[in-house]
């Protein structure tokens, strides 16, 4: 157990830009991914990446130690994506091993770790990561098996707990809001971003 681990920024921890910096660049290759764990030191890998967190949830070949993970990630992040990629400094950053990792990825996956809790897209995006790890030949123990507990605990959260019976992302907020302001003015409405929230944000005007 000790040899799952995950590597993580998100919105807690840093501001948009750093966290956007963080992330692996839209055309990374799934090939890449493969040539990401081996030179890291990972048996299986999976790649989060939303508008909200940037993560890496791995199991090491051995028991990893934190300060020769981040070393061998940051240069392989950098080799692969020449510089594109650039993780923020340690303090922001996040590190669990074991059940703190188990922990963190059940939290995440059930929306309980996102910025309004119980929102709808986070378990479909972790789903997708997984999806992309598994094509890709980075999973088939352990740590796939975490993710498999992750989304049979999301399910259960779903069923039976209030917590999602009225399903909310940043997106339906918007979406009042919008509204809202549509039905009262007729002043023109300006949405600027770059990641799927604006994408869907824009189809609602």
């Amino acid at each position: 157990m000790d040899r799952i681990g995950v590597v993580g920024v998100s919105y807690r921890t840093v501001e948009v830009e750093r966290l956007a910096a963080a992330a692996l660049p839209a055309e990374f290759p799934r090939e890449n991914l493969v040539e990401l764990a081996r030179l890291a030191g990972f048996s299986e890998l999976v790649y989060l990446g939303t508008c909200n967190r940037v993560e890496f949830y791995f199991r090491g070949e051995t028991r990893i130690h934190t300060n020769p993970l981040l070393f061998h990630l940051r240069r392989s992040l950098t080799d692969l994506t020449d510089g594109a990629c650039q993780l923020p400094g340690d303090d922001s950053l996040y590190v669990h091993f074991g059940p703190a990792a188990v922990r963190h990825l059940f939290r995440v996956t059930s929306a309980l770790d996102s910025m309004m809790v119980g929102e709808a897209q986070i378990a479909g995006q972790t789903k997708e990561a997984h999806e992309i790890a598994h094509q890709s030949g980075l999973l088939g123990g352990i740590l796939d098996q975490t993710f498999h507990e992750s989304f049979h605990l999301a399910k259960r959260i779903r069923t039976e707990t209030e917590l999602t019976r009225r399903p909310v992302s940043l997106v339906t907020l918007v979406e009042r809001t919008l509204r809202d302001h549509l039905a009262s003015t007729k002043s023109p409405v300006l949405i600027l971003g770059a990641g799927e929230m604006a994408r869907q944000s824009l189809r609602l005007v």
